[in-house]
């Protein structure tokens, strides 16, 4: 029987919350199919969902592990297909967008920098303070 103390309280999710490295280096090790950018783009979806509906949870670590198992590869496509960021394709052609050429001689991530630069602040944006 369980007592009372050793049930942990739920809690929402951390205004500023942020995926912890560990979390998405599990959620890699179990989908051999996704890259670091859906992980990125899935927590993102994550955080915005259990926002919106004001979820409290015991344990989010095995909520996000949950999600992970759960996330249909195709559908996962389906809901990034508008996060241009997650593609080299979507890079380039975000980049076209904004005036800008991938130059032959430059590096593909060099220009992806140009490009996210370019973009503003966004969920392509570096994470300040790691």
């Amino acid at each position: 029987m369980y007592h009372q103390a050793d049930v942990p309280s739920a809690t929402r999710l951390p205004e500023k919350w942020k995926l912890p490295k560990v979390w998405g280096d599990w959620a890699l090790s179990v989908r051999h199919d996704w890259t670091e950018e859906h992980v990125r783009a899935l927590a993102k979806l994550f955080r915005e969902y259990h926002e919106d509906k004001k979820t409290e949870k015991s344990d989010w670590e095995l909520t996000w592990k949950k999600w992970v198992r759960n996330q249909n590869t195709e559908a996962l496509r389906v809901k990034l297909k508008n996060c241009w960021w997650t593609s080299w394709r979507g890079v380039e052609k975000k980049g076209y967008e904004l005036g800008l050429k991938y130059e032959g001689e430059e590096t593909f991530p060099y220009f992806k920098l140009r490009v996210f630069k370019a973009a503003g602040n966004g969920p392509w944006s570096p994470q300040k303070g790691k």
